[in-house]
């Protein structure tokens, strides 16, 4: 019984201080991007350049697991006030992943997220402690259950692009992400849309950027884990 207790805490610790709780390890600089440079759209002087992690190998670098596993596609997006006379405003609702349709999808929110990937990820974590004290009733506790989600909320508020003011040479850059279909294999014909507010005419701007590529859809990836 001892031996099993003993198990038992040691595996509570080491999923207290795994890295496998941060969502996000870092996200990429698409100002050192060759290849997001040379694809980058430029509107009034307002840059705009777009990433979207669907590859295995990225979202080991990027992420803690395959997020697209759980039908969530990330993207990072810079833009640039490079050249503009005024200051322009993004806000929440000006970034838009729109579909074949013309359906527009919102970035998901930390909450959202937590809610795709915390069933899977919290079954997990009690089959692991189950296994490790020879004991499957056994389920993490509420401490476990709130440390993991304060390290998800972190990563995902640090490494998410930033909101407000873009004055003139200004620039914003980070993840936002988005829900995707479960069959979802073709990225041509979707595109990111951006509306950007001239503050003093109160004019949109609105920028688009067309995005293109095969993806492997949702429910074909085999593990929403990545491997260490």
């Amino acid at each position: 019984m001892k031996k099993h207790t003993f198990l038992f805490f040691c595996l509570i610790l080491f999923l207290l201080s795994g890295c496998t709780y941060y969502m996000v390890r870092h996200h990429p600089d698409l100002s050192h991007d060759v290849k997001a440079q040379e694809s980058e759209v430029n509107k009034n002087g307002i840059i705009l350049m777009v990433k979207c992690i669907h590859i295995k190998s990225e979202m080991k670098t990027y992420f803690d697991r395959d997020l697209v596993h759980y039908g969530i596609l990330p993207v990072e997006i810079y833009i640039q006030n490079k050249s503009y006379p005024r200051t322009v405003f993004l806000n929440i609702d000006g970034i838009n992943l729109i579909d074949l349709t013309g359906a527009k999808n919102p970035i998901m929110s930390c909450d959202q997220i937590i809610d795709k990937v915390k069933e899977k990820q919290y079954f997990m974590i009690g089959t692991a402690i189950g296994i490790a004290t020879f004991n499957p009733g056994v389920i993490p506790d509420s401490l476990l259950y709130s440390r993991r989600i304060e390290k998800f909320q972190y990563s995902y508020k640090s490494h998410s692009i930033k909101f407000g003011n873009l004055i003139s040479g200004g620039v914003t850059e980070g993840f936002t992400f988005f829900n995707i279909p479960e069959d979802l294999n073709d990225l041509n014909g979707w595109k990111i849309s951006i509306v950007l507010k001239d503050k003093e005419t109160k004019n949109d701007i609105i920028i688009d950027y067309a995005l293109s590529g095969n993806i492997v859809p949702p429910k074909k990836r085999s593990s929403g884990v990545a491997v260490e």
